[in-house]
Parts: structure tokens; C-alpha cells; sequence
């Protein structure tokens, strides 16, 4: 019993120990069961839900590239539509306009070829109008000249020869 008595020299009573021991056992139990298991769990679920948020993250990012990128395909989709439309509008305008020249061009020949026939048309009446006025003039200088009345089928003679040498 050397144990025992180095125990006793060393002033440790072995009953004393024994309670002591078996007394932090059920302390370290009921520490493990009520507080350090429930807090393990409490972490581990902690830690799943920190790793699943990562991952939702992580996820999201990804949607939000492809709603990015759809978004640019569908931005330059609507591009390229609005550039086509902005190519038909100017084809059509550019039609239109040729459309709208090509009408003024027609009336402002009909009014030339109007302006032409009515310029010919008063000229050959100033014509008759002068050639009636220079025969009553002939008529009267002839018989001016001449001192008398001359017969209707003379002056007509005259009257046209006059004009005749005019011309």
C-alpha cells in the first residue's frame, strides 16, 4: 500500500478523490447533453445554412449573368428592329418625296405647256388684231394717195399685198 500511503502523505484523501471524479464525470455528462450538444448542433446547422446561402449566392450571380446577358440580346434585338424600322420609315419617306417631286414636276409641265398654248393662242390673235388694224391703215393711206374711194375688191387687193410685202 505505498500508494496509499504517498496519497495520504501528499494530503489527499482517496474517498474524497473518488467523489470528485465521479462528480466532474456527471458534470462533463450533463455539460456534453445540455450545453456542448445542443451548441455542436446549433453550429453544424449554422454552418449548413451559411454554406447553402453561399451557394445561393453563388446561384444568384449566375441568374443575374444570364438576365444580364439575356438582357443585352434582347436590347440589341430591339436595336437592330428599331434600325429597321428607321430604314423602312426613311425608304418610304425617300419614296414619297420622290413620289411628291415627281407629281410637282408634272404640273409644272402642264402649266408650261398651258402658258405655251395660251402665249401661241395671243399671238396669232395680236397678229389678226395687227393685221386688221395695218389693213384699215393701207386703206387709209391709199386713199389719202390716191384722193378717192377705191372699190371693195381693190381694197382687199391692196390690203393683202401690203401685208404680203410685210411679212
Amino acid at each position: 500500500m505505498v500508494v496509499e500511503e504517498l496519497i495520504t502523505k501528499l494530503g489527499i484523501d482517496w474517498k474524497l478523490l473518488i467523489a470528485q471524479i465521479v462528480n466532474f464525470g456527471l458534470l462533463l455528462f450533463l455539460l456534453y447533453r445540455f450545453v456542448y450538444g445542443p451548441m455542436i448542433k446549433f453550429l453544424d446547422t449554422r454552418s449548413r445554412k451559411i454554406a447553402e446561402g453561399i451557394l445561393n449566392a453563388e446561384e444568384m450571380e449566375k441568374i443575374k449573368q444570364e438576365i444580364k446577358e439575356r438582357g443585352k440580346e434582347i436590347e440589341q434585338k430591339a436595336q437592330e428592329k428599331a434600325n429597321e424600322l428607321l430604314k423602312k420609315s426613311k425608304e418610304l419617306a425617300e419614296k414619297e418625296h420622290n413620289q411628291v417631286i415627281l407629281e410637282a414636276q408634272d404640273k409644272v409641265k402642264k402649266v408650261i405647256a398651258e402658258a405655251k398654248a395660251n402665249i401661241v393662242n395671243e399671238k396669232e390673235l395680236a397678229i389678226a388684231e395687227v393685221k386688221a388694224e395695218l389693213g384699215v391703215l393701207v386703206l387709209m393711206a391709199t386713199k389719202k394717195v390716191l384722193g378717192e374711194k377705191i372699190d371693195a375688191g381693190i381694197d382687199k387687193n391692196i390690203i393683202e399685198e401690203s401685208i404680203n410685202k410685210l411679212k
